[in-house]
């Protein structure tokens, strides 16, 4: 590679802080409180389409310091995009090591019994593990209303629009099976049943499609506990956009970038202070329906004043359709993410390589012929990305949102 890879500054950027969703994480505050007096097992459900910040706000939850001595906040969230969850008991064996970490001496305690069983279960053949599994699943719900007499349990899990899939069904867009039916029938059980896991907050987060999934998992939860995410209102754009330049100016000097990009960090936070100062933010906010994730990639295309800048700028106080703006912008957007090069690879190319697949170092190196310093350099650009999440086996999957843009314009 002939020249270090440029960082674009918006892409790279996490924000610290949770901005315009006061109400959504005034309620669930409200569901942690109460878990102290009630036996029974709470779920939250939080709905939104893609790139809302549903994820945003599980990964919030998950770093709060706010919480009481005797509250356990899960470590991780269960991913059901990822290759580990794919039955009941699988669920439940990530159920717990997802709290190990905050008090791994008390979970090892409590559940000491389940996890010998668990260890027994996955090395027997098929027709002795099926007469462990109930011994299996006994054990867990004994640990964990043990844990919970002394202790309540807030757990995550995200991408739950993949459950309720038949066992016989794949999809080749995946790098894995997906979830079996009978894990969303196993959390239908533990919600509806007070003495499985008490005292317990389920947070799940998915998209609202497919129906069939949506209508069971609403009805799992009544109304107060379900949250139906939208994009931001006025006030938490503004927001949105003053941590966003702040974020660019203090985390420039905890990245690992050339003195090049730090400057391009800093003119890329007074670009987003002029954003604000004009009032245009809320015009590149609007054409994205203030969807987090399309603010991001809309905001750092239109500052780079390539030329998807003047169709971004097309869409502001026209009288489009709805149908066709989004159009407009998804394609401004996909196009604007192909100037973002790798000498003589251009990102598409990678987002591609990573749309609903597990993109590994080996993956990419195969699709671009690169020695293994490249191959490194290229895989370390796209973790740092925003809207790039790492599975646990360490391969790469894009945002959803941004992969269905791009198979729309495929």
């Amino acid at each position: 590679m002939n020249s270090p890879l440029t960082l674009p500054p918006v892409f790279t950027v996490r924000l610290d802080k949770l901005v315009g969703r006061k109400t959504e994480l005034a309620k669930i505050n409200r569901l942690r409180k109460s878990l102290p007096d009630r036996l029974a097992t709470q779920f939250c459900y939080l709905y939104g389409a893609g790139g809302t910040g549903k994820t945003y706000i599980l990964d919030h939850l998950i770093h709060t310091k706010d919480k009481s001595p005797n509250e356990l906040i899960a470590a991780t969230k269960i991913d059901f995009y990822d290759s580990n969850v794919h039955s009941d008991i699988e669920l439940a064996a990530q159920l717990v090591s997802s709290i190990r970490p905050r008090d791994e001496e008390l979970v090892n305690h409590h559940f000491a019994e389940f996890n010998r069983s668990l260890a027994r279960y996955r090395t027997q053949e098929s027709n002795a593990a099926q007469n462990l599994r109930d011994q299996v699943m006994s054990n867990f719900f004994a640990a964990w209303r043990s844990l919970t007499q002394t202790h309540t349990c807030m757990v995550f899990m995200d991408t739950g629009e993949r459950l309720g899939y038949q066992v016989t069904q794949t999809d080749t867009q995946h790098v894995s099976d997906l979830p079996q039916a009978r894990t969303l029938k196993w959390l239908q059980e533990v919600i509806q049943d007070d003495q499985k896991m008490p005292r317990t907050l389920i947070m799940l987060a998915a998209r609202p499609q497919p129906e069939n999934v949506h209508s069971q998992l609403l009805a799992l939860a009544t109304p107060s506990r379900c949250i139906a995410m939208d994009g931001l209102d006025e006030t938490g754009v503004d927001e949105y956009f003053t941590e966003l330049e702040n974020a660019l100016r203090t985390q420039k000097d905890n990245l690992d970038l050339s003195d090049e990009d730090k400057d391009r960090f800093e003119n890329t936070a007074a670009a987003v202070a002029l954003l604000r100062e004009t009032g245009w933010h809320k015009k590149i906010a609007a054409i994205c329906d203030s969807r987090p994730v399309a603010m991001v990639l809309a905001t750092q295309i239109y500052i780079d004043s390539g030329p998807q800048r003047q169709q971004i700028e097309s869409l502001f106080g026209t009288s489009h359709d709805l149908t066709t703006s989004r159009q407009i912008l998804r394609q401004a957007l996909v196009a604007g993410l192909s100037n973002f090069t790798f000498d003589q690879a251009s990102l598409p190319m990678q987002l591609l390589a990573i749309l609903r697949k597990g993109l590994t170092k080996e993956r990419l190196s195969k699709l671009l012929k690169l020695e293994e310093q490249e191959c490194d350099e290229i895989f370390i650009y796209l973790q740092k990305q925003s809207f790039v999440k790492t599975l646990a086996n360490n391969s790469l999957v894009l945002h959803d949102e941004i992969a269905d843009w791009i198979d729309a314009e495929k």
